[in-house]
């Protein structure tokens, strides 16, 4: 049987679309019964997990990558009224292996006034790959490769990386913003690295702004109070990129000091990793949307391409023949 080159080339880009979009585990967190596809574990009880929440209860808007404008998420607390480090830590039923990656929106909201927050405001939104479905990711206790970001820059540290519980340190020339952790340095949001974040006047915003303290404008480089559409990317040769609107904030590998497990759950959570308690705790929270796991193509899809070229080429000297 004679096959086309027309239908070569149609059967080609149909097996790289399929390729360049296996989805793996997706989760809008728009039922409670998405608490069916987690591992759910806490370091107390002083910790909340809530599937299916209503944010725009609090005037937060649509999550960028929503495709049905519902406004249902997942919602996370810690450290409620204990006054203990405490955090929450969601690993997939799932494990994900090879080339792949992760991608959710995010908030974290905090109590304020703003731009300093108010009393215990300092909490981080956690995420990462390499889970083992046992540990809570606080420092010392974690799992995997994986990463924190606080809402409110009221941390030295407000951009951190985690193999395991061990805190990664710009000094290692994992973090995309220099090599310094003097004051916070590469860490810290006030790095002019961070700068596209932040200066968001919380005073304006529907429902919650103007109440309760929840006032003022938020610090440049910080991370609260705004979507953000956040991207971990695994290549099997031993690395995790973590990436927020597009812009690299590190590199955890494998190679570099202490090793890491890159294959496992992929994990989200919150952490709350000081003693204060928040005076707020209606406002500070953070909240995940649209979870997906992608498979990356092998090197095999460009290959692929090049037959492509190939192809078009062969087409190409047929018709100047004809």
């Amino acid at each position: 049987m004679k096959i086309s080159v027309t239908a070569m080339l149609l059967l080609l880009l149909s097996s790289l679309g399929n390729a360049a979009s296996a989805a793996l585990f997706m989760d809008d967190f728009n039922t409670a019964n998405s608490a069916n596809n987690y591992v759910v574990l806490t370091s107390s009880a002083d910790n909340s997990v809530g599937f299916a929440f209503d944010y725009s209860s609090v005037g937060i808007p649509v999550a960028p990558n929503t495709t049905d404008a519902s406004t249902l998420g997942l919602r996370m607390a810690s450290n409620l009224s204990l006054g203990a480090v405490a955090g929450v830590t969601l690993h997939t039923n799932q494990s994900f292996t090879g080339a792949y990656r992760v991608n959710f929106d995010a908030w974290i909201n905090a109590n304020g006034p703003f731009p300093g927050g108010g009393g215990g405001s300092t909490e981080y939104l956690t995420a990462g790959v390499g889970g083992n479905g046992t540990a809570v990711n606080l420092p010392g206790s974690g799992s995997g490769g994986w990463t924190a970001v606080s809402g409110e820059g009221g941390s030295t540290r407000d951009y951190r990386m985690y193999k395991d519980g061990a805190e990664q340190f710009a000094e290692s020339g994992q973090f995309a913003a220099g090599n310094s952790s003097t004051s916070g340095g590469a860490h810290n949001n006030s790095d002019a690295y961070y700068a596209q974040f932040g200066s968001i006047d919380v005073g304006a915003l529907p429902t919650q702004g103007g109440m309760a303290s929840q006032t003022g404008t938020t610090a440049v480089g910080t991370f609260g109070f705004a979507w953000h559409e956040v991207e971990l990317l695994v290549d099997p040769a031993g690395t995790m990129t973590w990436s927020i609107d597009g812009l690299a904030i590190g590199t955890l590998d494998a190679s570099v000091g202490t090793t890491f497990s890159i294959d496992g759950r992929v994990t989200i959570g919150y952490m709350d990793i000081f003693t204060s308690v928040s005076d707020n705790a209606t406002y500070s929270f953070g909240l995940v949307d649209n979870l997906s796991v992608t498979a990356v193509p092998e090197p095999s899809a460009g290959l692929a391409c090049i037959c492509l070229g190939v192809v078009a080429t062969q087409v190409r000297r047929r018709r100047a023949k004809a």
